[in-house]
């Protein structure tokens, strides 16, 4: 057989990651201060400082130090310059550690104030961002939510946006860490964090750890299909077939409408397949019985037949289907050929896959048939189809594509 390459490709099942700003955006204007003005503000924080020593615990000196510092972090024109700032207000607040609870609620308003300044900046300008193809304000944006991350250690919503940030640039690895950070900042698991990090660990190839977050997902929010879309594709990407094809059974089940689900657990049980023909051949190398795995891949085989087969009947033909199908039957027809000449087969055995690749050769050429009327222009279909009608000893059409296409 002399065919062009053919794929079986996953379909990837919509799951999407909104990395998106869902956030109000609160404006906010800067405003610029004389030197002087800086230097007394630094003069009076000097004071209030030389007076905590005397009386440490004097609240009301803390609030005006606040204060003051709040002050001084807003005439700070680089948001990169607020952060040391902000790091001293914050510990006002938390001198025992980031877990005392001796908290100032007046302190505790003006952390608050600050975040929603500092965050709102950020949205502001991430918004701007994805209008400009110079991602200009990149670090601005940045500086800014690292600025809300140390007023509220614990406002994941802000390491959500960072991680937002970094995925928009281009920068992956930090995407995820600033998730991971973010996770650690809670005892209660974000299912929103969650399902942004089993993403961003499919995208880089961690499959197994998307694997774990994806189940634990599913299984408590059965009905978003939404993850169960994201767990099938972690596992169709990790080739957990079978575990791909529980899923998609239920799903084809469930919506007997919804067509891709049945396309995709056709072509997971058609990987399913050719994944066992790869355990046929090295069990049958090292003398193990093969009888029951040679039934079990013909029954896996007959599945995926059974519902191409219904799929041509029930759907509207259109050529990325179509052409799906057609490229299940060569392979599968290849696949068979090989393990006839590959393995010693018994006389029954022998004739079922004889009748498959005579069944799934009738059923090629019919779809590369198809495939050639709706796309006469796509060579790789007229080689296939001329190659089909070659090897099943069909010259008169053989001739026919030869004569029209100049080969």
């Amino acid at each position: 057989m002399n065919y062009l390459s053919t794929r079986m490709a996953s379909i990837v099942l919509a799951f999407g990651i909104f990395f998106a700003v869902s956030c109000s955006v609160f404006e906010s204007t800067e405003s610029s201060v004389e030197p002087t003005q800086l230097q007394q503000l630094n003069d009076q924080i000097t004071r209030i400082n030389l007076a905590l020593e005397a009386d440490p615990n004097n609240q009301d000196l803390k609030i005006q130090k606040a204060s003051l510092l709040n002050e001084y972090a807003s005439q700070q024109s680089n948001p990169s310059d607020r952060y040391p700032i902000y790091q001293n207000l914050y510990s006002l607040n938390h001198q025992e550690g980031p877990n005392d609870n001796s908290e100032i609620s007046e302190i505790t308003d003006i952390l608050v104030k600050a975040w929603t300044t500092e965050q709102s900046s950020g949205i502001r300008l991430l918004q701007l961002n994805r209008n400009s193809e110079a991602n200009e304000h990149f670090y601005e944006i940045l500086a800014h939510f690292d600025n809300a991350i140390v007023l509220q250690p614990d406002s994941l919503i802000t390491y959500n946006l960072m991680s937002t940030t970094f995925y928009e640039n281009g920068s992956i690895r930090n995407a995820i860490e600033t998730l991971e950070n973010g996770m650690n900042r809670t005892l209660e698991p974000d299912p929103e964090l969650l399902e942004k990090l089993a993403y961003l660990y499919l995208e880089t190839g961690n499959t197994e750890e998307s694997i774990i977050i994806y189940e634990n997902l599913v299984s408590n929010n059965s009905n978003d299909n939404r993850l169960l879309h994201g767990l099938i594709n972690a596992y169709m990407i990790s080739q957990r077939h079978s575990d791909a094809i529980i899923q998609l059974e239920i799903l084809s089940e469930e919506f007997p409408a919804r067509y891709f689900y049945k396309e995709e657990l056709a072509t997971q049980l058609y990987f399913l397949f050719s994944t066992k023909t790869e355990e046929l051949y090295s069990e049958f190398e090292a003398g193990e019985p093969i009888d029951e795995l040679i039934e079990e891949l013909l029954e896996i085989s007959n599945d995926a037949h059974t519902i191409y087969e219904s799929l041509q009947t029930t759907i509207p033909s259109n050529e990325e289907s179509l052409f799906r199908m057609g490229t299940f039957y060569i392979n599968s027809v290849n696949n068979l050929t090989s393990i006839q000449s590959t393995v010693t087969l018994t006389t029954e055995i022998d004739s079922q896959i004889q009748s498959l690749i005579q069944n799934y050769n009738d059923n090629s050429i019919e779809l590369w048939e198809k495939l050639t009327e709706m796309n006469p222009d796509n060579m790789e279909y007229v080689y296939t189809l001329y190659n089909l009608y070659i090897d099943a000893g069909m010259s008169e059409k053989a001739d026919s594509i030869e004569r029209s296409y100049n080969f």
